[in-house]
Formats: C-alpha cells, structure tokens, sequence
C-alpha cells in the first residue's frame, strides 16, 4: 500500500491529498472476526479518503476505519448470494461506490472472499483486497486512470 500512495503522490497529487492518514489503533474487534490480515495493513497505512471523495480507488472511496466498523452487516438475510445459493455471514465493507455498492470482505462459510454489497453479496473479480490493490496498483502503472474537474478521484478508463 506505501508503493501505491507514493505512485498517486507522484502520478495524481490531488487523489493522493484525498487519502487520511492511519491510526494504528481500533483492530481488536475486527481481528477477533478473523479479518484477514491486509485488511488491518492496509488501515495501519492509510485511514481512508475524505468524506468529500468521489473515489481514489476507480470511483471507489475507501471508508474510513470507522465507517468501515460502522457499516458491518451481519443479517445473513442480507447477504445472500443469490446465483450460488449461499450467504454470508459477515460483510464488512471498505470501499463505497458513487452509488450505494461496496467492496469488501465477506464472510462465508468456507472463509473471507472479497465481494460486493448491494442487494445481497456476490465475489468480486479479484477475491481478496491484496489481489484488488494489486489490479489497482497495475492500472496506474499502465495509465489506466484519469482525473476529471467534476470529480474528486480517480475514473477507470475501462468504465467509459
């Protein structure tokens, strides 16, 4: 997560003043869920973005530690996965879209995958959040991101 801060401190100097320096503290509740470890690394690098951000990560706004905790769901009701006829038990978002979507990580019963929320969970493309900084971290080595005026953050060039 350093090598992607310094990549949008350097690439996108404006993104990168959208990000909220971390707190290392307040893990204890979320590591007692069995979180998976880069989830709590990558909250000990940064704190997440301004509430004013439409989304450094591809119009994806990473919430801060608290709005993450604060937006656990737990009501399996919730979280089912329709397609596959499963849910999960625990979803604990990170990243919110424009919209109401998030990303984050989804506990089923054969452990976390990284997932999106909206009605009901399904699996992300990548399925943990260390494969999804890696997507991201690859899209801005190959220029596959831009800004513009009327948003605060980064567009994924493959959402035109």
């Amino acid at each position: 997560m350093k090598e992607i801060v310094q990549k949008l401190e350097h690439k996108f100097p404006s993104a990168a003043k959208l990000l909220i320096e971390a707190k290392d503290t307040g893990f204890a509740d979320l590591e007692e869920l069995g979180i998976p470890n880069d989830y709590t690394e990558m909250y000990k690098l940064v704190g997440g973005e301004t509430e004013d951000s439409d989304g450094v990560f591809g119009l994806n706004r990473m919430l801060t530690l608290k709005e993450s905790k604060d937006g656990i769901v737990n009501d399996a009701e919730d979280l089912q996965y329709y397609s596959k006829g499963i849910s999960a038990s625990v979803f604990v978002p990170i990243f919110q879209s424009p919209g109401r979507q998030q990303l984050g990580y989804a506990k089923f019963d054969d452990g976390w995958v990284f997932s999106e929320y909206d009605l009901g969970v399904s699996y992300w493309e990548q399925t943990t959040l260390g494969e999804y900084l890696s997507w991201f971290e690859n899209k801005l080595d190959s220029d596959g991101f831009f800004e513009d005026e009327q948003f605060k953050g980064l567009i994924d060039k493959d959402d035109l």
